[in-house]
C-alpha cells in the first residue's frame, strides 16, 4: 500500500482490503452451510416420490426457501460481525491497519450489502444446477430461483431493517449476542405492543377495535387513522430503527478503539 494511502484518514482501499479479509474468514463456514443445503436438496431429487421436496424456483415453496435461507443465515452472520472486538481477539482487531470508522463501514457493508448479493448469486446458481440435475434424473426442469420477486422484496426490506440491529447486538454483547439481541427485540416489541394497545383502548373510540397482523395495522373501519399509524410504524421500523442501530454501532466501535488504545 502506498504511503499516501496510509496517511489518508478514510480510505476506500483499506475498506476493500478489510472486506476481502472478512470474505476469506467467512468463506469456509458459508461453503459448509451451502454444501449441506445442496446435499440435502440433491437427496430430495434422487429419493422416493414421497420424500421429494421441490427446491427449484418461483412457483412453489422454493420461492420462500432460498430467500429465508439467505435471511436466517445472514442474521447469524450479523450477530457475529464484530465478535472479534471482544475477548482474546480484541488486540488483533485493534491492531488492524485501519481506523475505527473504516472497520465499522467494512463490517456493516459485509453484512448488509455484500452478503445478500453474494448469497443471491450463489443460491441462483445452485438452484440452476439442481434444475439441470433434475432434468438429467428424468424429473423434468425445475424453475430456477432468482431474487427479483415481490416475496424477496419484502424479505429485503425486513433484512435492511433487522440486520443493523443484530450488528449492534454483536457490538454491545460480548457473549451470546444472537440470543441477547433476540431477547431485547422480543422485550421491546412486547412492551411497545402493550403500550400501544392501552393507548388505543383508552383513546380510540372507533368501531371494530385494533388489529395488528403481519406488520399491518387496522383501527376498525377508520382507514384514515389506520393509514396514518401504518406510516408511522413503517417509518419507525424501516428508517428510525436501522439508522439508530447503525449510529449506536458506529459510536461504540469508535469508543472501543479509543478506550483500548489508551490502555
Amino acid at each position: 500500500m502506498k504511503t499516501s494511502e496510509l496517511e489518508r484518514p478514510f480510505s476506500p482501499l483499506r475498506i476493500a482490503l478489510l472486506l476481502r479479509n472478512r470474505l476469506f474468514e467467512e468463506i469456509g463456514v458459508i461453503g459448509i452451510a451451502f454444501g449441506i443445503v445442496f446435499s440435502l436438496s440433491l437427496l430430495t431429487l434422487v429419493g422416493s416420490a414421497g420424500f421429494r421436496v421441490d427446491l427449484g424456483g418461483q412457483d412453489s415453496g422454493a420461492s420462500a426457501f432460498w430467500g429465508n435461507l439467505i435471511f436466517v443465515f445472514g442474521i447469524w452472520l450479523a450477530s457475529r460481525s464484530f465478535a472479534s472486538m471482544h475477548g482474546s481477539g480484541a488486540p488483533d482487531w485493534l491492531l488492524l491497519p485501519a481506523t475505527g470508522s473504516e472497520k465499522f463501514v467494512a463490517g456493516a457493508a459485509w453484512v448488509v450489502v455484500l452478503w445478500p448479493l453474494l448469497a443471491s448469486v450463489g443460491s441462483s446458481a445452485m438452484s440452476g444446477l439442481l434444475s439441470v440435475l433434475s432434468f438429467l434424473l428424468g424429473r423434468g426442469w425445475q424453475p430456477v430461483w432468482h431474487p427479483f420477486t415481490s416475496a424477496t422484496g419484502g424479505l429485503a426490506l425486513a433484512w435492511l431493517s433487522l440486520a443493523p440491529v443484530f450488528i449492534a447486538g454483536s457490538i454491545a454483547f460480548r457473549k451470546h449476542s444472537l440470543l441477547a439481541t433476540v431477547g431485547v427485540l422480543a422485550g421491546a416489541a412486547t412492551a411497545t405492543t402493550i403500550v400501544m394497545a392501552l393507548v388505543l383502548y383508552f383513546v380510540y373510540s372507533g368501531s371494530g377495535g385494533f388489529h395488528f397482523d403481519s406488520g399491518r395495522i387496522a383501527l376498525g373501519t377508520d382507514e384514515a387513522r389506520s393509514g396514518a399509524l401504518q406510516i408511522l410504524f413503517d417509518l419507525w421500523r424501516y428508517a428510525v430503527l436501522p439508522v439508530s442501530a447503525l449510529v449506536f454501532s458506529w459510536f461504540r466501535v469508535r469508543e472501543k478503539e479509543a478506550s483500548d488504545a489508551v490502555q
